[in-house]
């Protein structure tokens, strides 16, 4: 703690650089915004600024959360900050069992973020469930396109079937058959099928 600059408010007349708020510095009153900034600066400290760098192999979610309570915390205005140390601790509950923080609005990644770190089991089973979900449906779509690929056959291979037994009954009940021989009868059948 250094003596305060001419103009400071502190109740012993000390502060610490780097802790001490905005408004303290200022020489304005100390109040509970003052000490919710000094908790704030003291949280990015030990959890920001290790010098492991621990925060980054902190999970997505947790590191928005925590970056957002530390600001809200140590925002410059006190209005900005939480409006009692119970919020802030609120926070820091709700962050710690993997909720949403209410300084952080977040959107829906964030919240489901959040739920795959509370719930793990539950969350891969719901993974588990989509996959095989989307396993069966791919499987289902396959099989449907094959079967409307084997009616297409069929029903061509039918047609083709019916068109040439047509030809043939048109052709043996032609008078001209008896006269063309098989060689003509061929030669006619090929040209209507063509």
């Amino acid at each position: 703690a250094v003596p305060t600059q001419a103009g400071a408010a502190s109740a012993d007349g000390y502060l610490t650089p780097g802790y001490a708020a905005p408004e303290q510095l200022l020489g304005s009153p100390i109040t509970t915004a003052t000490d919710i900034y000094q908790l704030g600066e003291t949280l990015k400290r030990v959890t920001l600024e290790s010098p492991d760098q621990a925060q980054l192999r902190w999970p997505t979610p947790i590191r928005l959360g925590l970056n957002a309570i530390i600001r809200r915390a140590t925002a410059i205005h006190p209005g900005d900050r939480y409006d009692s140390v119970a919020r802030l601790r609120e926070d820091l509950v709700a962050l710690r069992s993997y909720r949403p923080v209410s300084a952080y609005a977040g959107g829906p990644r964030y919240r489901v973020g959040l739920l795959v770190r509370r719930h793990p089991r539950a969350a891969g089973l719901v993974l588990l469930a989509l996959l095989v979900g989307l396993g069966a449906a791919a499987s289902i779509a396959r099989s449907m396109a094959r079967e409307a690929e084997e009616r297409r056959l069929a029903l061509r291979e039918q047609q083709t079937a019916g068109a040439i037994g047509n030809l043939f009954v048109e052709v043996l009940n032609d008078p001209a058959t008896r006269e063309e021989g098989v060689t003509g009868l061929l030669d006619r059948g090929q040209q209507r099928l063509l």
